[in-house]
C-alpha cells in the first residue's frame, strides 16, 4: 500500500468457513476504501483458511495471520 491505511479491521477465524466469505466482502464493499483487513486465523482446520488466503492473492489491502494451533480464547 505505501502508506497506512486510515481503518484497520482485524477479523479472528476459527472454522469459518461457513462465515468467512461474507464478513470479507461486509469490509469490501464499504463506500471507504482505504482500509486495511487483517484475518488472524487460529488453526483452522476446515477449509476458510484457503478462502482467505485467496482473497489475500486477488486484493493487498487484505493480509493474513495464522495460527498454527488453535489457542482458544483471545491469545495473544
Amino acid at each position: 500500500m505505501g502508506h497506512d491505511p486510515l481503518v484497520s479491521v482485524v477479523i479472528p477465524s476459527f472454522n469459518s468457513e461457513r462465515y468467512i466469505r461474507q464478513t470479507i466482502a461486509s469490509v469490501r464493499n464499504q463506500s471507504l476504501t482505504d482500509w486495511e483487513l487483517i484475518v488472524v486465523d487460529d488453526g483452522s482446520t476446515d477449509g476458510s483458511l484457503a478462502l482467505v488466503e485467496n482473497y489475500v492473492r486477488d486484493d493487498s489491502r487484505v493480509r493474513l495471520i495464522r495460527l498454527e494451533h488453535n489457542a482458544g480464547r483471545p491469545a495473544v
